[in-house]
């Protein structure tokens, strides 16, 4: 299946319909677009102060977590841990 065509069972919001508003349709999405979310943080720089960034993706984190989703939790981490390097 191509990725566009990815579409979360939960909520029915497809790969098109997150990268037209970039926002996700439930917390069970991110399983879905874990990847594509993560890329769009890092390719846009989607945030201009190192604070909201940290917020958003400590959100992110404890979503995936509690969805015993601890790859994508990781991956995440991983983001936020190299903004750390960058804030200081």
């Amino acid at each position: 299946m191509e990725q566009k065509d990815t579409r979360c069972v939960f909520c029915g919001m497809t790969m098109t319909d997150w990268e037209q508003t970039h926002k996700l349709g439930c917390t069970r999405c991110i399983e879905f677009f874990e990847d594509e979310v993560g890329r769009y943080l890092i390719k846009k720089g989607v945030y201009n102060f190192a604070f909201d960034r940290k917020k958003d993706l400590n959100t992110l984190i404890d979503q995936a977590v509690d969805l015993e989703n601890f790859e994508g939790a990781l991956t995440l981490q991983d983001l936020l841990d190299e903004g750390d390097d960058t804030d200081e």
